[in-house]
């Protein structure tokens, strides 16, 4: 089994840690982006299987890393969309009923900073694996990392703007966009797992590209 093994455990661990600190600060802030984002961080648990299972499999079984990553890749991108679903639909009702709820942004602030504080460190662990070891389920995992790191980095920004009185909706606006945040990071998903990595990518780039010319 590889040595790199330790820290995919480890960074798996931390998400767990920072859904405690999302859930703590949920309850007690009253926010509903938090409440929504820790939804989202249980998936992470599933989604830092992937390396791990990697691992462990293809040098228990001598299964290919690519039969399981594709398995993997489908099972996580349905288990995103119900969660995205399920929070766009939550964040809905909230919007259209324009239910009144408190948000103390003192305590969302801390919360949200020991979150985005633990997903930085689980970018240095993952950084720590050498590049020629790297496989697409570490591909994957890190950049789900990095994008939670950028989601965890505005949350803060979010609180600061609760702290001196903003409307509470922009919270619950906030959840809206985790929610459809997570169905196109499962979209993309279900696409590299039928289509290859690769070729995702390279279409992606050349979308982007005629938008940008």
């Amino acid at each position: 089994m590889q040595a790199y093994m330790p820290v995919y455990l480890k960074a798996w661990g931390l998400t767990f840690v920072i859904a405690g600190f999302e859930l703590a600060g949920s309850i007690l802030s009253g926010s509903f982006a938090l409440l929504a984002d820790v939804t989202h961080v249980f998936t992470d648990t599933v989604v830092g299987l992937g390396p791990v299972s990697v691992e462990f499999f293809r040098h228990r079984f001598h299964v290919s890393a690519e039969r399981i990553e594709q398995t993997g890749g489908f099972l996580v991108s349905a288990i995103l969309i119900f969660v995205g679903v399920h929070i766009i639909g939550e964040a809905t009702e909230h919007i259209s009923g324009g239910e009144h709820h408190e948000v103390e942004g003192g305590l969302m602030l801390i919360f949200a900073a020991l979150a985005a504080a633990t997903n930085f460190l689980q970018h240095r662990l993952l950084s720590r694996v050498s590049p020629i070891h790297r496989h697409a389920a570490h591909t994957g995992f890190h950049f789900h990392i990095l994008t939670d790191l950028v989601k965890n980095i505005l949350l803060p920004i979010l609180a600061v703007l609760m702290l001196f009185g903003a409307s509470e909706m922009l919270d619950v606006w906030a959840g809206y966009a985790i929610g459809w945040l997570i169905i196109v990071r499962a979209a993309l998903l279900a696409l590299e797992s039928l289509f290859g990595k690769r070729i995702v990518q390279r279409t992606l780039d050349h979308f982007f590209h005629w938008i940008i010319r």
